[in-house]
């Protein structure tokens, strides 16, 4: 099996979902935006969101954050 690339989307397992979360940051940390999708393992996207966010410096910090907010 080959190893997949940096940044390349993996699969999850048949029968699972996969949460993906991203948050950009302005390098003054004044503006930030959030997204994510909930895939399956054939890429169909069953949930997506994004939106702005408070800026924060740590950035899994601001993704954990914003994706307890859109529960």
């Amino acid at each position: 099996m080959s190893r997949p690339t940096i940044g390349a989307w993996v699969k999850p397992p048949n029968d699972s979902l996969k949460f993906n979360v991203d948050v950009s940051v302005k390098s003054n940390y004044d503006e930030a935006c959030i997204g994510g999708c909930l895939r399956d393992h054939t890429g169909s996207i069953y949930r997506a969101f994004n939106g702005l966010t408070t800026p924060l410096k740590r950035h899994n910090q601001a993704e954990c954050l914003n994706v307890q907010k859109r529960q």
